[in-house]
C-alpha cells in the first residue's frame, strides 16, 4: 500500500478528535519511518479507516461520516505534534464545526472543504509536505477472527506492558470502560471501549511468569478469612 503520487488530487475529511487518539498508537521517530504518521484510507463500507501503529500496539478508527479521495488506496501522513494539540482544542473556541482537512499535500483545520473562503476560516495550517512515502503495514493481517474471540485476555504465561495500556487513559472519557477479548492463549488482545464503539485496537502480549510461578507471589499476602461453618442441628418436630 503506497503513499499518494506528487500529482495528488487527495482530498481527506474527519472529524479532529479522530487524529488525537489514532496518534496516541504512532510510532515517534521510530528507524521504520512509515509508522511515524497515520494510515488514512478508504472504508469499503463508506467513509474511511485512520491507522495508527508503533508495532507493539495499533488502533484503527472507522468514521463512517469521513471522506477519502485520492488515486491511491492509502496514504500515510506526519502529523506534528502541534497539529494534534491544535485538533485537541479545535472545537472548543468555535462557533463554525471544525474538520481536519488535507487538501493535496495541504493539511488544516478548518470548517468545510465547500465552506465559501474556507482557507480563511482555518484554525491551523501544517506546514511542509505530510505526506510519508513509503509502504504501510498490513494491519488487517493482525486482525483476530472476530467470531472466534473470547472476552478476557492475556490468560497463560502472557502479559500486558502497561506503557501501551496506558494510551487508553489519556483518551480520558468518562465511564469509558474497557473490554478485552482474545482468541487464544499468545494471540493479540483486542481492546474495545465502551464510549468509542467506531475505535479498534490491538495490543501485542508480553513474555510473563509461569502460573505456579506467579501464585508463588500470593504467599506474602494474607489470605482472605474463609466464613467458620455453622454446624446444623435438627429442627424440632412439631407436637
Amino acid at each position: 500500500m503506497s503513499a499518494t503520487t506528487p500529482k495528488s488530487n487527495l482530498r481527506i475529511k474527519t472529524n479532529p478528535i479522530n487524529i488525537v487518539r489514532a496518534a496516541l498508537f504512532m510510532a515517534n521517530q521510530d528507524i521504520r519511518y512509515y509508522l511515524n504518521g497515520l494510515q488514512f484510507e478508504p472504508a469499503p463500507t463508506g467513509g474511511l479507516y485512520i491507522v495508527g501503529t508503533n508495532g507493539h500496539a495499533m488502533t484503527v478508527i472507522h468514521d463512517s461520516q469521513g471522506v477519502y479521495v485520492g488515486d491511491q488506496p492509502g496514504t500515510i501522513l506526519r502529523v506534528s505534534k502541534q497539529l494534534i494539540a491544535a485538533c485537541r482544542t479545535a472545537n472548543r473556541h468555535s462557533n463554525l464545526q471544525q474538520h481536519f482537512l488535507v487538501d493535496g499535500r495541504r493539511i488544516s483545520i478548518a470548517p468545510d472543504f465547500d465552506q465559501e473562503h474556507y482557507s480563511d476560516l482555518e484554525l491551523f495550517v501544517q506546514p511542509g509536505n505530510p505526506v510519508i512515502e513509503g509502504k504501510f503495514p498490513d494491519w488487517r493481517a493482525v486482525l483476530p477472527d472476530f467470531q472466534n474471540l473470547k472476552r478476557g485476555a492475556f490468560g497463560g504465561p502472557f502479559g500486558v506492558s502497561p506503557f501501551y495500556l496506558a494510551r487508553f487513559k489519556d483518551l480520558a472519557i468518562k465511564n469509558n470502560g474497557l473490554t478485552f477479548w482474545q482468541e487464544a492463549e499468545g494471540r493479540p488482545a483486542v481492546v474495545q471501549m465502551s464510549a468509542i464503539p467506531e475505535m479498534l485496537s490491538i495490543i501485542m502480549p508480553m513474555p510473563g511468569d509461569s502460573e505456579e510461578k506467579a501464585r508463588k507471589h500470593f504467599q506474602s499476602f494474607p489470605q482472605k478469612a474463609k466464613p467458620a461453618v455453622k454446624e446444623q442441628t435438627e429442627e424440632a418436630v412439631p407436637a
